[in-house]
């Protein structure tokens, strides 16, 4: 049996207060040990695996700072969900190869 929405949820806001926080120990914790994670616009495309999304935290908390997450919408299907989120903050690195603003 899959996660219900509330328990999905209750995760995906866990993930974030890791990602608050920069505490990429924490954030590669909630993922599942064969997750697939693919962040639109990452350079290597999707990975397979916890550790394997490490390094794309490593330099996403190098490369912005002071950053805030808006939740616009989630979608829910039987064992998955799309989180549709607005990131706010600085970008005093080179987030996705893009020369930062600070």
């Amino acid at each position: 049996m899959g996660l219900s929405h509330f328990e999905m949820d209750r995760k995906m806001d866990e993930h974030f207060g890791f990602e608050a926080r920069d505490d990429i120990d924490g954030v590669v914790s909630t993922l599942a040990p064969d997750a697939v994670h693919d962040i639109v616009g990452w350079p290597s495309g999707p990975t397979l695996g916890r550790e394997n999304a490490r390094p794309f935290y490593e330099t996403l908390f190098r490369d912005l700072a002071e950053g805030k997450v808006t939740c616009t919408r989630r979608l829910y299907g039987e064992n998955f969900l799309v989180d549709d989120s607005v990131w706010h903050g600085t970008a005093p690195g080179r987030p996705f190869g893009l020369e930062g603003k600070g």
